[in-house]
């Protein structure tokens, strides 16, 4: 994995309890909500928070792969936005391509709020 890829998800706890606090929520879908807020460093980030009830260790490292993947390939760390991606069972059946729609659905929304504001 690139270096930069990989520091595209790292968050201290102190930036996640401000992304919690400040982003806006989306949900498309039942299985995934995502929080997004201005960027808190010099690129977008993206943390996926898999809980062990979604599924053995093999299912959530899939999904958080997948929209890592998703995020790196959309360029949606240059956006300036950190995304805060929270899921259910139900994402662990989503196909690529959707997580990957409801993803660029999610910062289209967020950037339509953001410019009428």
């Amino acid at each position: 994995m690139l270096r930069g890829a990989q520091r595209m998800s790292r968050f201290t706890p102190r930036e996640v309890r401000t992304v919690f606090a400040q982003g806006r929520r989306y949900s498309f879908d039942p299985g995934l909500t995502f929080i997004i807020t201005p960027r808190l460093g010099d690129k977008g980030r993206i943390l996926v928070i898999t809980p062990r009830k979604l599924g053995n260790a093999i299912e959530r490292n899939t999904l958080r792969r997948r929209l890592k993947a998703a995020f790196f390939e959309l360029g949606l760390y240059t956006k300036g936005f950190d995304c805060l991606v929270l899921s259910r069972r139900k994402a662990v059946a989503l196909p690529y391509q959707q997580l990957a729609s409801l993803l660029q659905e999610a910062f289209t929304k967020h950037q339509e709020s953001s410019s009428i504001n």
